[in-house]
């Protein structure tokens, strides 16, 4: 399941550069539930693209701590792993 395809073009002093990052969570796992709190282990594969250059693959970890506030869960801190 895609979850960001972000592109962006930014000025460099050589001149503009476009970047595309796509993520896939691949995986996530309860770490800690509490009535009105709680965290999780997301895992995600990306892959950022440079027109230039060949597509770089990663694998990242997310710990994401989030509450529940006025009936909403939100997310409260995300922590690269």
């Amino acid at each position: 399941m895609p979850v960001a395809a972000c592109p962006n073009d930014r000025a460099s002093v050589r001149g503009e550069r476009q970047v595309i990052s796509q993520a896939s969570v691949v995986g996530v796992g309860i770490l800690e539930a509490q009535r009105d709190s709680g965290s999780v282990m997301v895992y995600m594969n990306r892959t950022v693209t440079d027109k230039s250059k060949q597509p770089a693959y990663d694998g990242s970890r997310l710990k994401v701590d989030y509450r529940k506030i006025d009936g909403k869960w939100l997310i409260s801190y995300i922590t690269p792993i």
